[in-house]
């Protein structure tokens, strides 16, 4: 099954001038509430089916709908970032992501809804989404947003140690030796399979002194 969105793509800055695009569908009628979607670990903003089925209820029930790119989006891409007059493209993605930085993509999607009359906004998170949306209003305590709603939360920590198993220790072990090297440097295929995953990234999952492995 397929479904459709109605709507348009949008452009955001988030506040360290990095640019970032989304999907926008309206309701109706215009209105000054809107519900935010915040993706998973290493998707996309309009991949899911389901996403797009959210848009249709969300929009059809009086809110605005905004699904957001992340700089964890995809799993590595190049994102321009406004230096002055002149704009830098910096690799990120889900694979090399500082997870604490999603709090500026988010603050970037608001301050785009604030700008167009939205004064009512629910953050809606999918799996590592429920992650980053709680995360960001533990730390911004922003009086628009009025609510979180969690898709599918997800224990990135204790999955990984499931998974892994017998291994595990043995690449956290691994992963926090490279990451005083390099933390951009990535982990061995035989702990993560075959994406390339940098050793912050895993830790940032696997080491209990990360924020991201506690929520």
């Amino acid at each position: 099954m397929s479904f459709s969105m109605n709507g348009e793509i949008v452009s955001f800055n988030t506040p360290d001038r990095f640019r970032l695009h989304g999907f926008l569908s309206r309701p109706r009628n215009k209105s000054g509430k809107a519900v935010i979607h915040v993706h998973g670990l290493e998707g996309s903003f309009y991949s899911n089916d389901f996403v797009k089925a959210l848009a249709n209820e969300v929009t059809k029930n009086g809110f605005n709908f905004f699904t957001i790119e992340l700089r964890g989006s995809y799993n590595i891409w190049g994102v321009k970032k406004k230096l002055g007059k002149k704009t830098k493209e910096v690799l990120m993605g889900g694979d090399l992501e500082k997870f604490e930085e999603c709090i500026y993509d988010i603050e970037g999607a608001i301050n785009f809804l604030k700008s167009i009359g939205v004064k009512k906004i629910f953050l809606e998170g999918h799996s590592t989404g429920c992650q980053k949306t709680t995360y960001y209003q533990s730390k911004k305590n922003n009086r628009l947003v009025k609510g979180l709603i969690l898709v599918a939360p997800c224990d990135d920590y204790n999955i990984q140690k499931r998974d892994l198993g017998k291994k595990f220790r043995e690449a956290v072990r691994f992963a926090k030796k490279h990451y005083k090297i390099n933390p951009n440097s990535f982990m061995p295929k035989k702990y993560v399979g075959g994406n390339p995953v940098s050793v912050r990234r895993f830790l940032s999952l696997c080491d209990l002194r990360f924020v991201e492995s506690r929520l």
